[in-house]
């Protein structure tokens, strides 16, 4: 019995393996050759612009450096990861995080093709608070619309607070954090973010908010509070350029319902670049 349960077993380990490879394609970005899933809203973009959101990968490269250190907190595929690292080697490092076990998979392979491997450290974990345990939730062809949802089952992905993150790994420099909602809980929860005052680059979106009890309202009272400088891309954020401009804003409520906010502290010397 115990030999035919193994091998029932095996054969499907067997048929989900192929099933996997079977949605997995290369594409060729700007910043090199990834693995990316078929059909699916990310690898379009990449093979009509070369980039996920490539205007807003040019955005945030602009205030980075070699040798900063980076957390990458919703790193999907690697789509920004790759190319941030690629900015802060060979002296920098990156922290990848990625909540969800099939992009994590590409991750780490597209981590490894593209010879980074000793500047990013890879980790599938999932920035939430540690009273509840949560479970994937998917968007048909969009992988990086993935959400997790709190439920009464065990836990299975590894939690992490981004200060838990940053005691085992390395205090960031920089945090870009996408994870489809969970910002303001991730963000809040942290004493390192306030007493750091890292770079942030955080993604807004007001229906994504407000799946865990958030608002943009809220995320600006945060971040206001911190004293952050606030700016956005105002123009198009996918485009077959890097071309971005740059305007700051007053509330992050003059941005609209869904962007990507830059936010520095009013003492980083970096600010120049976005002021002139």
């Amino acid at each position: 019995m115990r030999v035919l349960e193994l091998f029932h077993k095996y054969r499907e380990q067997k048929r989900l393996s192929r099933a996997k490879r079977s949605r997995v394609v290369e594409v060729t970005a700007t910043f090199g050759t990834i693995l990316a899933f078929k059909d699916d809203l990310i690898t379009h973009q990449i093979r009509e612009f070369g980039a996920h959101t490539r205007p807003e990968v040019a955005f945030l490269l602009s205030v980075l450096e070699d040798g900063d250190k980076v957390f990458d907190i919703g790193a999907h595929i690697g789509t920004f990861a790759i190319p941030m690292a690629q900015k802060i080697c060979p002296s920098g490092r990156l922290l990848a995080v990625e909540g969800d076990a099939g992009n994590f998979d590409l991750l780490v392979q597209n981590i490894a093709r593209n010879g980074l491997s000793e500047v990013v450290i890879p980790r599938h974990a999932l920035i939430a608070p540690a009273d509840s345990a949560y479970s994937a939730s998917y968007v048909n062809k969009n992988t990086s619309g993935t959400f997790f949802v709190a439920n009464s089952g065990s836990q299975t992905i590894p939690q992490y607070s981004l200060d838990a993150l940053a005691a085992e790994a390395f205090q960031p420099d920089v945090i870009k954090i996408d994870i489809e909602g969970m910002e303001c809980l991730a963000l809040s929860d942290s004493s390192m973010v306030a007493e750091r005052k890292p770079i942030l680059y955080v993604e807004v979106s007001e229906s994504h908010l407000s799946r865990y009890v958030g608002s943009i309202d809220s995320l600006d009272s945060m971040l206001r509070k911190l004293d952050y400088r606030l700016f956005r891309n105002v123009a198009p954020r996918n485009a077959a350029s890097d071309h971005f401009e740059v305007r700051e804003l007053s509330t992050l409520a003059e941005g609209g319902a869904f962007f990507d906010v830059l936010a520095l502290p009013p003492t980083s010397p970096r600010l120049s670049r976005l002021t002139l």
